[in-house]
């Protein structure tokens, strides 16, 4: 289980994540761009779903259940293309408040 004061790298052992992958996915949320085709190396798909829930929502605790699970089967199928270990409900709930609140600035 994981709590949102947990630090990166409980976190990436949660995930089974090696680092490289672990700063591929964080770097994903770091970078900016909204509705653009990138290369697979390139991806920012994290990003790209946080600047898409704060159009309708302002925080990841309004988003709703159904949507919540469709974020992180959007953000499991890039991971399933990196070939790097999906991503569980825990890891998602720790993750988008904080690229939500850096998108809100």
């Amino acid at each position: 289980m994981v709590n949102a004061n947990d630090k990166s790298d409980d976190v990436r052992q949660y995930a089974q994540h090696d680092l490289d992958q672990w700063r591929k996915f964080l770097a994903s949320t770091d970078k900016t761009s909204l509705n653009t085709v990138i290369n697979k190396d390139q991806q920012n798909f994290t990003k790209d779903e946080a600047r898409n829930i704060i159009l309708q929502w302002r925080k990841w605790g309004d988003v709703p259940s159904f949507e919540m699970a469709a974020v992180r089967e959007r953000i499991n199928q890039q991971l399933r293309l990196d070939q790097t270990p999906e991503v569980d409900r825990d890891v998602i709930n720790w993750r988008m408040p904080k690229v939500l609140k850096k998108i809100a600035g």
